[in-house]
């Protein structure tokens, strides 16, 4: 049986779970459900892979995706990176932030990626169960024992930490290798006004 086959037997096993509705953490005044993945079932990078081709995340070892009724604005953005020709607004994104540095980092248990981390929660999901994180569900959240992952830190020229990326995310970015993508998540409150 061939990986693709095998996950697809994976996925048709697989129970999903959904949340009652609760407060959107992203849009002001709207309800969401989420969708998760059975997390007693074994998960592996080729299922994860799959899963995430409908649009499904990660948070630590939990796999779950918005299943709100009455909105799709939660939308995952895939990018042909191969075929990728950035238009005139993104090169002058890209221009703008010149000035930005980024390196790939094996250790995030800081204290200085912990205090981004909190400051991200506590701008991004003020008043949810993750804004007063500790050390430890910080940690969990970054990683899981099924998924390889990367850390990326992004710098201002004078050294300011903007963001870490674990693969599964990018930016201070967190990255996760699939199989045939990269996943990434950004933990940076803004800094920057848009001119």
């Amino acid at each position: 049986m061939t990986a693709r086959e095998t996950s697809l037997a994976d996925l048709e096993r697989l129970a999903f779970y959904a949340t009652p509705p609760h407060p959107c953490a992203y849009l002001d005044g709207r309800q969401a459900i989420t969708l998760f993945a059975d997390p007693r079932a074994p998960m592996t990078p080729t299922l994860y892979s799959r899963l995430a081709e409908y649009g499904f995340r990660r948070s630590g070892e939990h796999v779950y995706r918005p299943q709100c009724p009455h909105c799709q604005a939660c939308v995952s953005v895939r990018v042909p990176v191969a075929a990728y020709r950035p238009n005139r607004s993104q090169r002058r994104i890209w221009k703008r932030n010149s000035d930005l540095s980024a390196a790939r980092v094996e250790d995030v248990s800081g204290d200085e990626y912990f205090r981004l981390y909190r400051r991200y929660m506590s701008t991004r999901h003020a008043g949810g169960s993750m804004d007063d994180a500790s050390i430890e569900s910080y940690l969990g959240f970054l990683s899981a024992g099924w998924s390889e992952t990367w850390f990326v830190e992004f710098r201002l020229r004078d050294n300011t930490l903007l963001s870490r990326r674990s693969t599964t995310a990018t930016a201070n970015s967190v990255l996760s290798r699939r199989r045939n993508s990269t996943n990434q998540v950004s933990l940076q409150p803004a800094l920057r006004k848009p001119r």
